[in-house]
């Protein structure tokens, strides 16, 4: 049976993705994700519309008028 809430490509950052390119402490880098956990939620989901709406028309899949 088809599960239709069944989530994909799922994105998680982690303190040692942003200790990899900046000169900050754990406690830093930690509090700077939860500060920025919002930005980067809403940059995301933006991108990813985007992305579903460039692919859906590349698979020629047609759009529902609204």
């Amino acid at each position: 049976m088809l599960n239709k809430d069944k989530k994909y490509a799922q994105v998680r950052w982690s303190v040692l993705d942003i200790m990899e390119d900046y000169d900050v402490t754990e406690e830093e880098a930690e509090e700077f994700l939860i500060n920025n956990q919002r930005y980067l939620q809403d940059a995301m989901i933006e991108a990813g519309w985007r992305v579903i709406e460039d692919s859906a028309e590349m698979d020629g899949l047609k759009k529902i008028k609204k």
